[in-house]
């Protein structure tokens, strides 16, 4: 059993559970307001945030491996952020695109 809760618990894999988490949040906030969305038609509408949140992730997960700050606690937040720094991206993109194409 103590294998499995490392395992469960590794930080790469709260990495992932952060990025998970946002993204369920996102849904969860979505259904709130009578949006019903499955995941798999999130990552069809969002493919460039999406990766963008998985490369970034792993940006910085790699940039803390090996360090005394790389903890489950960190990972877990590294992931959630990374999610969220898409989505400000994401929105700057728009207005810029959204701007390009005006003119």
């Amino acid at each position: 059993m103590h294998d499995f809760f490392t395992i469960i618990t590794h930080p790469f894999a709260m990495l992932w559970y952060g990025m998970v988490l946002h993204a369920l949040k996102a849904l969860a906030e979505g259904e709130l307001n009578g949006v019903h969305t499955s995941p798999c038609a999130y990552l069809k509408l969002w493919p460039y945030s999406a990766a963008f949140t998985v490369i970034s992730g792993i940006v910085g997960y790699s940039a803390l491996f090996g360090t005394d700050e790389l903890t489950r606690i960190n990972a877990f937040g590294l992931g959630f952020m990374a999610n969220s720094v898409a989505d400000v991206i994401g929105q700057r993109g728009l207005g810029v695109l959204t701007h390009e194409h005006r003119e």
